[in-house]
């Protein structure tokens, strides 16, 4: 604050406290209103300069809640589509854990064509269990 605006603000405390203008000459007085006039155009510039802070703020946000929306409908998405793949591996292993049961329940077993079809299918049952594992 200049020396000016600290004069003019003593000035106007006096004049609060007395509530006059009696002993202060015509000099003072646009002195004081000179000074009154840049306090108020400082407060004017810095209360534009807070509506703009404002301003860019709330842009700031609004972009931030569109991330934020934007991530949460990917994250949907996201799910949807690992629960789309998990049923398909699920379908599968049942599917596989069909075919070796009704391997495992012929009445003639050939060998090594029998053998190696019961340990694919095992073998397909144990992976797509894995990829169920959830860490």
């Amino acid at each position: 604050m200049l020396n000016e605006e600290k004069k003019a603000i003593k000035m106007i405390e006096h004049i609060q406290e007395c509530n006059t203008l009696i002993g202060y000459g015509v000099e003072d007085r646009i002195i004081l209103a000179k000074a009154l006039l840049n306090l108020i155009e400082k407060q004017s510039k810095e209360i534009e300069e807070l509506k703009e802070k404002n301003k860019t703020l709330k842009s700031l946000q609004n972009d931030t809640n569109g991330l934020y929306i934007e991530m949460t409908e990917r994250k949907n998405y996201f799910e949807r589509e690992l629960q789309k793949v998990e049923d398909k591996i699920k379908a599968k292993i049942e599917e596989y854990e069909k075919e070796l049961n009704k391997l495992l329940q012929k009445e003639e077993w050939l060998e090594p064509h029998d053998t190696i079809k019961r340990n694919k299918y095992m073998h397909y049952i144990e992976f797509g269990q894995s990829l169920l594992e959830k860490e």
